[in-house]
């Protein structure tokens, strides 16, 4: 829903995720088998997800005889919509340095190799998965007849400036009439901003996608704003780019989230930094590099459910070195309490043929803001190979301030030089 990738964000849907909400339905929950723990289940697949199995938002591997044992977890399927056929509009301001360019990515995103891989298997219940995405269409508005503060909610029916403003452009004609199909990307020039329930763009988000409606039709819309990476004094293309093509794909997979989402979820620890496709890739942490160019532009890598089934890299495009990673048996998520011990199986996987890897794991709490330094964390072995077990050990030793976050860490030397993955694990304190 929102995007910030710029370093040390703050993660709002953990927060939620470790008090306990979730935006699917769970299962009840089942005690792992050291009786330490309890590991969250699993909920059935939607019937015409071609194959994508639906967790709930708890990240429980796939049961019977045909689950791999290299799955990873994968997005649930809440219901909703998709977009089918996404009609990309660019709305851009006159005199932004970066029109032409913006214009030209909205008309090429659907014709890309990364659209081909972040679109493929998302699927809605009556089996419409979505297709190729079109552009061509551009709105540019007249430099003094653009609002430099605008106000919107992810709630439908609280008051928003930027969806009047929107609907006021179909209503004049300066835009055709919306389908389910159309996707808006309003692109912010440098010194203009929207506040979106209490986060400004380059304050606290750096764009997020939302709907309304139009004489009846719901459609979505990507706002982005025009910010700095973190890295560097002022915007640039290659970073307004990636952010834009994290709110497509999340627009496409899951435009309508109020009251039914379809591709998303709150309720598991692969959700760091939010619930949808973009989140789960967006930063080093999850994804490395979480970016890839093509034809020009640079594109945001996108979580895969394809890709998550087969034990693959599950943010694609993906590098063409050997997938590996450490996996947890149970489940990634566990409740404790304060002076408990808490013994975790682990798995070592690799999608291709791989010798030892290194592995480590840390406590990394802190990366949200939440403190340090309430767990003993240890691993029984720090080299492993495809199929190794090992354990990870970790003692809560006070009382954290919400929850406590591990990442297993997973380095080799492979052709694209040193790769490293992460996992990570979410222990909240048993109620």
């Amino acid at each position: 829903m929102k995007t910030n990738l710029r370093p040390f964000r703050t993660a709002l849907s953990i927060l939620s995720l470790a008090a306990g909400a979730t935006a699917c339905a769970s299962e009840p929950a089942t005690t792992a088998a050291n009786g330490d723990t309890t590991a969250v289940g699993q909920n059935p697949a939607p019937a015409g997800d071609q194959g994508a199995a639906n967790n709930g938002g708890k990240s429980a591997e796939p049961t019977g005889p045909a689950a791999n044992p290299q799955s990873l977890p994968e997005m649930p399927y809440g219901g909703g919509r998709i977009i089918a056929d996404p009609s990309i509009v660019t709305v851009t301001v006159d005199g932004d340095p970066m029109q032409a360019d913006l214009e030209a990515f909205g008309d090429m995103v659907g014709t890309t190799a990364w659209w081909d891989a972040v679109r493929a298997g998302y699927c809605d219940a009556q089996h419409n998965c979505i297709g190729k995405a079109t552009g061509g269409a551009h709105l540019r508005v007249p430099a003094n007849a653009w609002q430099t503060s605008l106000t919107d909610s992810f709630t439908e029916g609280e008051p928003s400036t930027l969806k009047a403003y929107l609907v006021n452009l179909f209503t004049t004609g300066q835009l055709p009439a919306p389908t389910v199909n159309t996707l808006v990307m309003v692109y912010l020039p440098e010194g203009s901003s929207v506040t979106a329930d209490g986060d400004a763009t380059c304050d606290g988000m750096d764009a997020y996608h939302n709907w309304t409606t139009y004489q009846g039709v719901q459609f979505a819309f990507g706002v982005v704003g025009r910010c700095s990476d973190g890295k560097t004094t002022a915007p640039t293309l290659n970073f307004t780019t990636e952010v834009a093509s994290h709110e497509i794909a999340e627009a496409a997979t899951n435009p309508i989230f109020d009251p039914n989402e379809a591709w998303s979820s709150r309720g598991d620890a692969w959700d760091l930094f939010g619930g949808e496709v973009g989140d789960r890739c967006q930063d080093d942490f999850m994804a490395s590099p979480p970016r890839v160019s093509e034809r020009g532009f640079v594109f945001q890598r996108s979580y895969s459910n394809t890709a998550a089934k087969a034990g693959h890299d599950p943010c694609v495009p993906a590098p063409a070195s050997p997938y590996f990673n450490v996996k947890p048996r149970d489940g990634n998520n566990y409740e404790m309490t304060v002076g408990q011990s808490l013994t975790i199986p682990l798995t070592a996987i690799s999608d291709a043929p791989l010798s030892a890897f290194k592995v480590t794991a840390k406590e990394a709490t802190n990366t949200f803001g939440l403190g340090d330094n309430v767990l003993d964390v240890s691993l029984s072995a720090g080299h492993l190979t495809p199929g190794q077990a090992a354990t990870l050990t970790v003692k809560l030793k006070s009382r954290p301030k919400r929850y406590v976050l591990v990442v297993l860490e997973s380095t080799a030397t492979t052709a694209d030089g040193t790769v490293v993955h992460e996992w990570p694990i979410l222990l909240s304190i048993k109620k």
